[in-house]
């Protein structure tokens, strides 16, 4: 049985349990006695599986390790679990004594918020992403009482965005630059501009993807892996394309894998080296993807029909992180206000 412990105004409780043939001690202490009674017999009763009752004095990052390996390696992309694997170092780095025990919402909040302070919103949302599920699994095997992964919040700066949207008159300089030079490069950002693909999705098309009027999204490229499935199933789509598109695409000598770019992932470093040499705003193939997203949207204004192009599960991904105002709409928008203005 577990003991109590007075202690000055409060009250220490102490559970033992074997591990390894080992005696090991669970104490934590409490300002009401009653609360103690309460937590020894939820501990007692932990002992009939002493697997959950080791679980619950591990650390969070053990934890998340056993969670990312046992659990979310086997329902996840390959280049995703890297993502996990990517949030463990960042556990282990913040918060290595934080014990699955003391996890609770001001904790990992303050996790959250620690590995936040110099990075941007999307970035600190895309590591908080990772830790609610764990939260969640956490709450669902009874190791913790509450499921308080809904409140977590991701923090973060507006950075300046580096996947910048370009102008109507700066994307028609680059695709005119990147049309007329043929190279295998350019013939990739021209791809990415007429298509509005993921660098991956793009690096994945293969000749028998390709008819002279559509793009069909099959396999998706991942840096340090050599999965190739799609990010998601709404990725798995089809894409207009015109003659031009077609022609160049079939123009370029397909690789010995079967592929016609080379895995690479060095095209945005390329990119800004055109960029400047054009005088253009600086942005990245992420961005021209973004760009793809604002024109295909200012031509249609069909919300349905942007997150079956750019492949997501829902219109609020492609409005917060890919459509922007165009300048040039944004210059007629300003004239309508200037106008109805006037009139008064």
């Amino acid at each position: 049985m577990g003991t109590i412990s007075k202690r000055n105004k409060s009250y220490q409780a102490q559970v033992s349990f074997y591990k390894h043939g080992r005696q090991n001690r669970i104490t934590k202490t409490f300002h009401v006695k009653s609360e103690a009674k309460q937590w020894i017999r939820k501990m007692e009763s932990f002992k009939d599986d002493n697997i959950k009752l080791n679980k619950w004095k591990m650390s969070f990052a053990e934890f998340f390790e056993d969670y990312i390996y046992n659990v979310k390696k086997h329902t996840v992309r390959e280049s995703t679990f890297q993502n996990y694997r990517q949030a463990l170092k960042i556990i282990k780095k913040y918060a290595p004594n934080l014990e699955v025990r003391h996890l609770c919402y001001e904790n990992v909040q303050h996790l959250i918020d620690i590995y936040s302070e110099n990075r941007s919103k999307r970035t600190s949302k895309d590591f908080m992403d990772k830790i609610k599920p764990a939260i969640a699994h956490a709450s669902g095997t009874q190791l913790i009482s509450t499921d308080f992964s809904r409140l977590l919040e991701s923090r973060g700066y507006d950075a300046d965005d580096r996947n910048i949207v370009l102008s109507i008159t700066e994307y028609k300089k680059l695709r005119n630059f990147v049309k007329t030079n043929h190279s295998e490069l350019n013939t990739f950002i021209f791809v990415i501009m007429e298509t509005g693909l993921r660098r991956g999705e793009c690096l994945g098309l293969r000749p028998e993807n390709i008819s002279k009027d559509e793009i069909h999204v099959k396999e998706s490229i991942a840096p340090n892996t050599s999965d190739t499935e799609l990010k998601n199933k709404a990725a798995c789509r089809t894409i207009p394309i015109n003659e031009d598109v077609y022609n160049r695409l079939m123009s370029l000598p397909i690789n010995k894998d079967g592929y016609f770019f080379d895995k690479k992932f060095d095209q945005s470093k390329k990119l800004k080296r055109i960029l400047k040499k054009l005088g253009i705003t600086q942005t990245t193939i992420h961005g021209l993807r973004s760009t793809y997203a604002s024109i295909a949207y200012s031509l249609t204004k069909d919300d349905v029909y942007i997150i079956k192009l750019m492949g997501h599960r829902d219109f609020s991904v492609t409005k917060e992180y890919y459509i922007d105002i165009l300048d040039e709409d944004n210059i007629k928008l300003d004239s309508k206000i200037k106008t109805f203005l006037s009139d008064f």
